[in-house]
């Protein structure tokens, strides 16, 4: 015998009893969604006296998870009305639908409100970020390092073709920002260094504060730190887009070491292009600082650029200068590992860029600083 054909929603709402009731019958599906919610919020009003109401679900004949999904919407907006609902007529196969979208229905009681997170829960997070980010550091170092013999054995290997253009948006578009803040910055301490030392009658030392200040210090500390924020930023969200839209996983699945192709080419032009941007920032920091100092001291340009030509040794120049070389390698790897460990969406690109300029930024003062300590305890 055909079973009988399926009665479309009915809604049936009894309140002449001791228990009032509501009643659904026929087929719960997600066409019938837009009767439901319409059926049981114009039944509201008519129950707000109410604490208490049975939903009677027997005579349900055909359900889906769109209609019980509805239906728990439904009986949510019930309980912001102070109206608890009580089900009837349930039987096993529409139990376990309303367990897969309720606990609450499941006899499990309301879910528990997330508890806010304690000290030591954070502490524990931390851990396990911290580690996480150092495996995930030496897994980044441990692939370069194995693309690097991969280049001296196969060199054809090597996008030898895009480190012009690299060169080109590193060096040449870096130039610029490079030489104004540099100038800016030989002027600044000038200024401060006539105005201080003036005092104590030593303002020929002028000279010698800004040649070898810029030249050890400050030319390579400040244009690192332009290069991180301009060209690191540039390295991160380059790569982490490449990484969003799957470019990364076409490179592999072609056959190509996204190492070889994207990283080594990159720390391969900072190596060279940062520094000659430092030897740059150092004449032209030095230059900042002569048309700063000058007219504060009784001195001419033939004077002032003897002093400084003394102040420069060969030494002085090999400490500021050797520097760069960490600082490439730092701002290079951190940069690139930031935007291949990007995932998600714009969002993810800008934050993974965020955090490359923020971590490039803190490893070249903290390199610088370790230089300094290692240059103080040698004495040189």
């Amino acid at each position: 015998m055909a079973a009988p054909p399926t009665q479309p929603l009915q809604i049936r709402v009894d309140t002449s009893t001791s228990e009032p009731c509501v009643q659904l019958g026929g087929s719960l599906t997600i066409e019938d969604v837009d009767p439901l919610l319409k059926g049981l919020m114009a039944s509201l009003p008519g129950l707000t006296d109410l604490e208490a109401v049975d939903l009677d679900l027997s005579l349900l004949q055909k359900v889906d998870g769109a209609g019980v999904a509805a239906l728990l919407d439904s009986i949510a907006k019930w309980d912001t009305s102070g109206i608890s609902v009580r089900f009837r007529g349930v039987d096993a196969s529409l139990q376990r639908v309303l367990n897969l979208y309720s606990d609450r229905l499941a006899g499990k009681g309301s879910p528990r409100p997330a508890q806010p997170e304690g000290v030591f829960h954070r502490i524990g997070l931390f851990a396990v970020q911290s580690m996480t980010g150092i495996r995930d550091a030496f897994d980044f170092l441990g692939h370069c390092a194995v693309a690097l013999p991969g280049i001296l054995t196969h060199p054809r290997t090597f996008p030898w073709r895009d480190l012009p253009l690299l060169l080109q948006r590193v060096g040449g578009g870096g130039l610029g920002i490079v030489a104004l803040t540099n100038l800016l910055i030989g002027m600044i301490v000038a200024f401060v260094g006539v105005l201080q030392l003036q005092r104590f009658g030593a303002q020929h030392f002028v000279t010698d504060m800004i040649a070898i200040g810029h030249i050890r210090e400050l030319g390579p500390l400040i244009t690192a730190i332009i290069i991180s924020g301009r060209t690191g930023a540039g390295f991160a969200a380059e790569l982490g887009t490449m990484k969003v839209s799957e470019e990364v996983d076409a490179l592999r699945s072609m056959g190509f070491d996204p190492f070889r192709w994207l990283v080594l080419p990159r720390l391969t032009t900072l190596l060279i292009a940062l520094p000659l941007l430092t030897l740059v920032g150092d004449y032209v920091g030095i230059l900042g600082g002569m048309i700063a100092s000058l007219p504060m001291l009784d001195m001419n340009m033939d004077a002032y650029l003897e002093a400084t030509a003394r102040a420069i040794t060969m030494k002085q120049f090999l400490l500021g200068w050797i520097k760069t070389i960490p600082f490439a390698v730092a701002i290079a790897l951190l940069s690139c590992a930031q935007g291949l460990a990007t995932s998600g969406g714009a969002e993810a690109v800008g934050e993974r860029t965020t955090r490359a300029v923020v971590l490039s930024i803190f490893a070249v003062i903290l390199l610088d600083s370790m230089h300094a300590m290692v240059y103080a305890m040698l004495q040189i």
